[in-house]
């Protein structure tokens, strides 16, 4: 194919260590539990499989766990020497890159601005607070200018369209939380689908929701127990819960959860960690801190060949085998068009990236099917490629996709000619043809040129 993805791969796995570090400090300077605990802690968050996900994987996660844990560590030293502002700065600055990484960096900078608010006086705090929102307020302008070419169906898809399907994305958010997502980030399989078929089977299908509950409740007791010993320094523990808050807030339950708590899995470890411990302690007849180790390291020893085994499935048989061929109609598109053509397609950035061509993202979906096809007949894309959802599993488009795109193409004929079709017919790419005799109204869409 020609692309190389090592160097980004090799990137990508020194932005985790790096994060990994700053974790690492965070860890020393708050003085977690004794020493041999801080490094269990450390070493189950570096080998659990969502952080060796995140480093092996190219994706945005990387450099955005880097900065964020940068910026908390640096801030959590400038707290116990407030008489430096060196690492204050480093932690703005830290800051600033993360959320302009990621959207869910709304949540670093706003635990850093309720952190800040009773540590600095008025002017320096808003000082302080400008210097860290400015670059994303700067993103948010530039985005706009831009329109939907920026940020493609991403931030359409974001947030819930009406009151009702916030509530009830909200209440799903939860709902996968506190019963498969989080409980099967800890603890692979806990709550996966041979673990549901086997107590379905037994008929028992409520206890996989149950573990998943007290696993949940685990992790709320240690989150307790670290803010308040850590109150004076709980920048952590705003950024966790104001990042669970915007995460609850948005349609991401359902889609790809897991890679979302990666940024933050360290923390999940170190409250699991706390919660199990102080949990033990206070159990009737496990009080001896003996019994309460043993049960500690047995608990540690399950966990780490948990981690190794889904390491080596994950070796065996990689995510990326089970995922829909991203090369094909890319290929096809690279090699028989011109080079400056235009694309639409969902996930403008990897289409570029794969078919070297630039590319625009689909305007939104429209019920009147003659309205979309004037749409996109009359933007600036020379062709559309129509490929399958990116996720493991037979492939198969999205609901946006079937119901809206492809039937749209079907009823329009003359207007969307296919040149190509992949041999189960999911991936397809068609030429636009644009008569004459079309009243096109002026249309806005720019072209994206890539990350």
């Amino acid at each position: 194919m020609g692309v190389n993805f090592w160097p980004l791969q090799a990137l990508s796995i020194l932005l985790v260590l790096g994060g990994l570090g700053c974790f690492a400090v965070i860890l020393h300077q708050r003085q977690v539990g004794e020493w041999g605990a801080v490094h269990l802690v450390f070493a189950l968050s570096a080998l659990a499989p969502v952080t060796l996900g995140m480093a092996w994987h190219v994706m945005s996660e990387a450099p955005y766990f880097l900065f964020s844990m940068a910026a908390l560590a640096a801030l959590t030293r400038w707290a116990s020497r407030s008489a430096s502002l060196t690492w204050l700065v480093i932690a703005l600055i830290a800051a600033a890159l993360a959320s302009t990484t990621r959207l869910i960096g709304l949540a670093l900078t706003g635990a850093i601005a309720l952190f800040l608010w009773r540590r600095m006086r008025p002017l320096r705090w808003l000082a302080a607070v400008a210097a860290s929102f400015t670059p994303l307020v700067l993103w948010f302008l530039r985005n706009a200018v831009l329109g939907t070419a920026a940020t493609g169906e991403y931030a359409s898809g974001l947030m819930p369209t009406s009151a009702g399907t916030f509530v009830r994305s909200v209440a799903e958010n939860l709902v996968s939380f506190t019963t498969s997502l989080l409980p099967n980030v800890l603890v692979p399989g806990l709550s996966g689908p041979r673990t549901l078929a086997m107590f379905s089977k037994w008929r028992m299908d409520f206890v996989p929701s149950i573990m998943g509950a007290v696993t949940v409740g685990v992790v709320l007791v240690g989150f307790v127990r670290v803010a308040r010993t850590h109150s004076d320094r709980g920048v952590s523990e705003l950024y966790v819960a104001l990042y669970f808050a915007i995460l609850l807030g948005t349609q991401f339950a359902l889609d790809g959860g897991e890679r979302y708590l990666a940024p933050i899995f360290p923390f999940l470890m170190l409250y699991t960690w706390q919660g199990s411990s102080w949990l033990l302690q206070n159990v009737p007849g496990l009080r001896s801190p003996v019994r309460v180790s043993g049960l500690m390291t047995a608990m540690i020893a399950l966990l780490l060949v948990l981690y190794l085994a889904r390491g080596v499935q994950a070796i065996v048989h990689p995510v990326r085998d089970r995922l829909p061929d991203v090369t094909l109609g890319t290929t096809w598109l690279r090699t028989n068009t011109p080079t400056d053509a235009i694309v639409m397609a969902a996930g403008p950035r990897e289409v570029y990236l794969y078919g070297q061509r630039k590319v625009v993202p689909f305007p939104p979906p429209s019920t009147n099917h003659a309205e979309l096809a004037q749409r996109i007949t009359c933007g600036q894309a020379d062709y559309v490629l129509v490929r399958a959802r990116m996720v493991p599993g037979v492939p198969h488009w999205d609901d946006v996709t079937a119901q809206h795109i492809v039937p749209t193409f079907d009823e329009h004929p003359s207007l969307f000619e296919q040149t190509y079709a992949s041999p189960d017919g999911i991936t397809r790419v068609y030429r636009i043809v644009r008569p004459e005799s079309m009243d096109c109204e002026p249309t806005s869409l720019d072209f994206h040129q890539g990350a």
